[in-house]
């Protein structure tokens, strides 16, 4: 268990569990664990009511999405862990993982929902995976994404927000825009 009196800079909360980084980078999450979505391992008890050290690697900030999370190392790396049945980890297949698997090393920023994710590359290239059912990933196919694709009309971001059915993007030194809703395909 993690002091409460940490120095805690990101709170994201998911749909039944929570992740946090503090300021020396340390991860924790805490809340229901009946799929594995804190990302402490198999045999972790299925709930966590105080926050829970995960790993040691360090982190800049995660995200909490239904039964996964995601989160952005202090090398750039790009982690997801757990349910993955539409391929919202981003890792090129549909198998869940218990713990954090890098997805992918130059990332900033990250933001996941119910069954998918998009992330900012250092270059500021969008990339977005996970389920299509209503084009989500801003692809051109129909199919779910299971591995980041490149939304190259979106380029020099810096931070993303997901939604349900939607994603904005903030472009360098602007304010938040909207660069995918509902569905619609980018211009």
């Amino acid at each position: 268990m993690l002091a409460s009196t940490k120095d805690w800079r990101t709170v994201r909360i998911g749909q039944g569990h929570a992740c946090a980084t503090d300021g020396q980078g340390t991860l924790a999450c805490w809340g229901r664990n009946g799929r594995d979505e804190l990302g402490l391992g198999r045999g972790a008890p299925v709930q966590r009511r105080t926050p829970t050290q995960v790993g040691d690697e360090r982190w800049t900030h995660a995200v909490a999405g239904q039964s996964h999370s995601c989160g952005i190392r202090v090398d750039s790396g790009l982690a997801c862990w757990r349910d993955n049945s539409h391929g919202q980890l981003g890792l090129g297949d549909r198998i869940d993982r218990d713990v954090p698997t890098v997805v992918g090393l130059g990332y900033v920023d990250v933001d996941t929902d119910t069954f998918h994710g998009c992330a900012i590359r250092t270059d500021g290239v969008l990339e977005c995976w996970g389920r299509n059912a209503q084009g989500q990933p801003g692809t051109s196919d129909l199919g779910d994404a299971s591995a980041p694709a490149a939304l190259r009309a979106f380029d020099a971001r810096q931070q993303v927000a997901v939604g349900t059915l939607s994603h904005a993007a903030r472009p360098a030194r602007r304010a938040m825009a909207p660069t995918h809703t509902r569905g619609a395909r980018p211009p």
